[in-house]
């Protein structure tokens, strides 16, 4: 296990960025403040015309530089860079049908992820101290000031997914009214296991393709990929090719195109991968490509994580839609 952390932290920090840090707090501690988000400039992306009938509220990925040496990452330039590529993998394609609220936020550095041993650990961490703070105050600003009673979609991946499941399981429970317009939660990379489902009994897992008030979830790896964080112990999948909850194989024919991101540019590619759910890991197996993360990264020898999104770009792209269209009461074309 320690070598798996210990691996798990350097891929983190060299995925990641940033190069200074934050005191380590107590979410108690009344030194927390939150970041200022009625300042346009703590938004990576902030709709100034709201045209469409749904919104999308996104969490980007562990972000932080390697350099960093404190339990908390702060918001820099290299975070803003990381942010952008990140949602040039998935989010920016829900901005044809949505208005899409992407708040930057300071996050636990791999520092910090080296002292947790599971992803609730992490989880944790997360809700104790300022990511929590910064995320809870951007989420109360997009309820009460720009979302206007629109139905929404939460989308994210990684560390922004341990995020959303703070966000699923305490913040919707406390705002049932704001819980009820909820049309699916895109929550990638991160561990939703049935003990999580069963203490949190006003959520649901996706079970189709159309379901709404839904979380959909999975992590891509090849065949016979060692233990990877994220999902240590299994986890709960849909497959994002045929958008079923059992081991049947999508071919790669279903796959309607994955996305390449470089230096803040994206590049439409034919879709890279098939999809087969591992019942065990919970995990989505790819088999048509091997551009694995180097092994030094921690998430074993075979992992896709940072392509969760852009591997299945097309396919998430218009089941979101899809779902939206439900939820509006339109027909899912």
């Amino acid at each position: 296990m320690e070598k798996l952390l210990l691996k798990t932290t350097v891929a983190l920090l060299v995925l990641s960025g940033l190069v200074s840090c934050s005191k380590e707090n107590s979410q108690d501690d009344p030194t927390i403040l939150p970041m200022d988000y009625t300042l346009a400039e703590n938004w990576y992306n902030l709709p100034s015309d709201c045209s469409h009938e749904i919104d999308v509220f996104y969490l980007y990925p562990t972000s932080a530089n390697p350099a960093c040496t404190e339990i908390i990452a702060p918001v820099d330039d290299y975070m803003k860079i990381q942010a952008k590529n990140n949602y040039l993998k998935g989010p920016v394609g829900m901005e044809d049908f949505a208005n899409v609220f992407a708040p930057y936020y300071r996050q636990v550095s791999g520092v910090g992820i080296l002292t947790c041993s599971t992803p609730e650990d992490l989880t944790a961490l997360d809700r104790a101290k300022e990511p929590w703070a910064d995320v809870k105050a951007a989420l109360d600003l997009f309820f009460t000031k720009y979302n206007s009673g629109r139905p929404f979609i939460l989308a994210s991946h990684s560390q922004g997914s341990s995020m959303m499941k703070i966000v699923l399981s305490e913040y919707m429970t406390k705002h049932p009214d704001y819980y009820k317009r909820m049309i699916a939660a895109y929550t990638l990379g991160f561990r939703f296991n049935k003990e999580w489902i069963e203490a949190n009994p006003h959520l649901k897992m996706a079970t189709g393709e159309l379901d709404t008030g839904v979380i959909i979830t999975f992590e891509a790896e090849g065949p016979n990929n060692d233990p990877c964080f994220p999902i240590l112990g299994g986890t709960l999948s849909i497959n994002p090719l045929n958008w079923k909850t059992d081991d049947t194989p999508a071919r790669v024919e279903l796959n309607l195109g994955s996305v390449e991101v470089a230096s803040g540019v994206q590049t439409p590619v034919p879709g890279k991968a098939d999809a087969t759910i591992d019942l065990v890991r919970g995990s989505i197996i790819v088999t048509t490509s091997t551009e694995y993360l180097p092994e030094i990264m921690g998430f074993g020898r075979r992992s896709f994580h940072l392509s969760d999104f852009s591997l299945f770009y097309e396919n998430i792209r218009q089941n979101a839609k899809k779902r939206a269209s439900v939820f509006l009461g339109h027909d899912p074309k």
